[in-house]
C-alpha cells in the first residue's frame, strides 16, 4: 500500500502557490479581462463613478459575485492590496485543492510536490487544455481560479463517496463561475447516478438543496442577465463567435488534442491494471478516467457543431471550457504510475527520487524565467498587455481632463477606461454577456470603423488589428460627427489621422485631440 501525504504536507501548498504566482506573470493588475472588471470595481465602490459609461453597464453582471469579492478585498487593502490578496488567495486555495486530491489518488508529500510543480510549470501539458484557458488561471487573478479548486474539492469528495459534499461543492463552483458549473454537472451527475453506492433519496435532496444555496447569488444575476437580453440579440452565433472570442472555441493546435487523448489511454491502462491487481485504488481511478471520457464526449460535441454542424448553439455552452482538468488528472495518474514503480524498484530511494523529479521540472522554467525577466514579476506587474506609450498617453488622460468627459478611442485598444478612469464609446475587449447590449455594442463599433462590416478573421488579436485599421481611416468629418453622436469631447489619434480640431497631446504615436477647442475664439 502506498501511504498518502500527511496532513502537514498541505504546507507544501504555500510555496507550490507562491511560485505559480511568480512563473503565471506575478501579481496582474489591469490585463486580460481586468480591462473590464476594474471599472466595474471601482463601480461597486462608488455608485457615482463614470456615471453612463456603456463599458460598466455591459459587464456590470458579469462575474459578479467575484466583483463584488474584489470590491470587498479593494475596500479593505487598497486596490493593489487587494489584487495581491486574491490573487494569493485564489492560487493557495487551488493548490490545497489539488492536495486533496493527490492524497485521495494515493500519493504522498513528494508524489504531491512533484503532481505541483508539473502544473505550475505546465511540464507535461499538465494544466493545460483545448482552448486558451489553463488551469491556474492564465495570470491575471479571475473567477477559474477560485472555481476550477472548487472542481477538484467536489472531485475529491467523490471519490471518497461524499456525495452530498460533492454536490454542494459544485454549487460553489457555481457561484463563482456559472458555466464551469454547468460543465461540471455534466460529468459529476452521471457519476453519481451510475455510482456504487448510489446517492439515497435524503442525500439528493440535501445535496442539490446546497448546490442552490451556494449558487443562489449567481443565479439570481443570471436571472437578471435574462432579463436584460441574455440570450437574445447576438445574432449569428457563429459570427459572434469568430469576431470576439474564437480563442475559447477553437482547438489551439493538434498537441492540444493529443496530450488530453494520451493522458486518457494513460488513466483506463492504470485503471484496468489497479482492477486485476484488485487494488483498493481501482475504483478511483476508474472514476478519474470516466472523468476524462465524459469531458472527451462533451468536447467532441462542441467540435461537431462548432466544426461540422456549423450551428453554433451547442458550442455557445463551450463544454470545452473545463478541458484543462483532463491534463491534471493525467498528470496525477502519471505521477501515481512514477510513484509506484519507484516503490517497487527502489522502494528506499523512492522520496528521494520523486523529489529529484519536482526538482528536475522546476529548475528549467525557473531559470527560463529569471533569464529573460529577473525580478519583473516578483510583486505586482500593472497592465502587462498594454504599451508603455498606450499607457503615458491615459496617465495623461487621468491628470488632464475632467472625469465627466468621454473619448473617441481606437476599437481595438484595451484597457482605456480602466487606465484612464474616463469613459469611451466602446472597445473589443469589453464586451457583452450573452446578448444583453450586443446590438449596441456590435453598432458602436461600426460607427468607430466608419461604417466598415465587422472583422471575422477567427483571431481576437487579428480582429482588433483590424478595428483600429478601419478607425486610423476615419475622416476629419467623421471624426466631428462620432464625436457629436456620442457626446465625446475629446479623441485619442493613431498616426496618420487627421485632427479637427486642436491636439492637446502628442508623444508615443498616439495624440489627443479636443473638439470642442476648435470651436472656441
Amino acid at each position: 500500500m502506498t501511504r498518502r501525504a500527511a496532513p502537514l504536507s498541505a504546507g507544501l501548498a504555500v510555496p507550490f502557490a507562491l511560485l505559480a504566482v511568480w512563473l503565471s506573470g506575478g501579481v496582474q493588475i489591469g490585463a486580460g479581462n481586468h480591462a473590464g472588471l476594474l471599472p466595474v470595481v471601482r463601480r461597486l465602490l462608488d455608485p457615482g463613478y463614470l456615471p453612463g459609461d456603456f463599458g460598466i453597464e455591459l459587464r456590470l453582471y458579469h462575474h459578479r459575485v467575484f466583483a463584488h469579492l474584489l470590491a470587498w478585498a479593494v475596500e479593505v487593502f487598497g486596490e493593489t492590496g487587494g489584487f495581491v490578496v486574491l490573487t494569493l488567495l485564489g492560487m493557495l486555495l487551488l493548490m490545497l485543492a489539488l492536495w486533496r486530491l493527490a492524497r485521495a489518488g494515493g500519493l504522498g508529500a513528494a508524489g504531491y510536490a512533484l503532481l505541483a510543480a508539473l502544473l505550475a510549470t505546465a511540464t507535461a501539458f499538465v494544466g493545460r487544455g483545448m482552448e486558451i484557458n489553463d488551469f491556474l488561471g492564465n495570470g491575471p487573478i479571475m473567477p477559474p481560479t477560485f472555481s476550477h479548486a472548487a472542481v477538484l474539492m467536489s472531485l475529491t469528495a467523490l471519490l471518497e463517496r461524499r456525495p452530498v459534499a460533492a454536490l454542494a461543492w459544485t454549487g460553489v463552483v457555481g457561484l463563482l463561475h456559472l458555466q464551469v458549473a454547468a460543465v461540471w454537472l455534466c460529468v459529476l451527475l452521471p457519476l453519481l447516478l451510475a455510482g456504487s453506492p448510489r446517492p439515497n433519496a435524503r442525500q439528493w435532496l440535501g445535496g442539490l438543496a446546497l448546490l442552490l444555496l451556494c449558487a443562489a447569488p449567481a443565479l439570481l444575476d443570471l436571472w437578471r442577465l435574462a432579463r436584460g437580453g441574455l440570450v437574445g440579440g447576438s445574432g449569428n452565433a457563429l459570427a459572434d463567435i469568430a469576431f470576439r472570442m474564437p480563442h475559447h472555441f477553437e482547438l489551439r493546435g493538434a498537441r492540444h488534442a493529443l496530450w488530453p487523448l494520451a493522458y486518457g489511454v494513460l488513466l483506463a491502462v492504470l485503471w484496468r491494471r489497479l482492477r486485476r491487481q484488485q487494488d483498493a485504488l481501482a475504483a478511483v481511478y476508474a472514476t478519474l478516467f470516466t472523468v476524462c471520457a465524459l469531458l472527451g464526449a462533451l468536447a467532441l460535441l462542441h467540435f461537431a457543431d462548432y466544426h461540422l454542424l456549423r450551428w453554433g448553439r451547442i458550442a455557445q455552452l463551450q463544454f470545452i471550457r473545463l478541458s484543462p482538468l483532463l491534463s491534471v488528472l493525467g498528470g496525477l495518474g502519471l505521477v501515481f504510475v512514477l510513484q509506484r514503480w519507484f516503490t517497487a524498484r527502489w522502494p528506499a530511494r523512492r522520496e528521494a527520487l520523486l523529489w529529484a523529479l519536482c526538482l528536475a521540472v522546476l529548475l528549467p522554467k525557473v531559470f527560463a524565467e529569471w533569464r529573460e525577466y529577473r525580478f519583473a514579476h516578483v510583486g505586482v506587474v500593472r497592465f502587462a498587455e498594454s504599451s508603455a506609450e498606450w499607457i503615458a498617453v491615459c496617465d495623461w488622460v487621468r491628470e488632464h481632463t475632467l472625469a465627466a468627459e468621454r473619448f473617441l478611442t481606437p476599437p481595438g485598444h484595451a484597457a482605456f477606461v480602466a487606465l484612464a478612469e474616463r469613459s469611451n464609446v466602446a472597445e473589443i475587449k469589453v464586451n457583452p454577456d450573452g446578448g444583453r447590449g450586443m446590438p449596441e455594442w456590435q453598432q458602436r463599433l461600426r460607427a468607430l470603423s466608419g461604417g466598415e462590416p465587422l472583422p471575422d478573421r477567427h483571431d481576437f488579436g487579428a480582429n482588433a488589428v483590424a478595428l483600429d485599421a478601419a478607425y486610423q481611416r476615419l475622416s476629419a468629418a467623421q471624426l466631428r460627427a462620432l464625436a457629436q453622436r456620442y457626446q465625446a469631447r475629446y479623441a485619442i489619434l493613431l498616426p496618420s489621422m487627421p485632427a479637427p480640431g486642436t491636439v492637446i497631446y502628442d508623444a508615443g504615436g498616439y495624440r489627443v485631440l479636443d473638439f470642442a477647442a476648435s470651436s472656441s475664439p
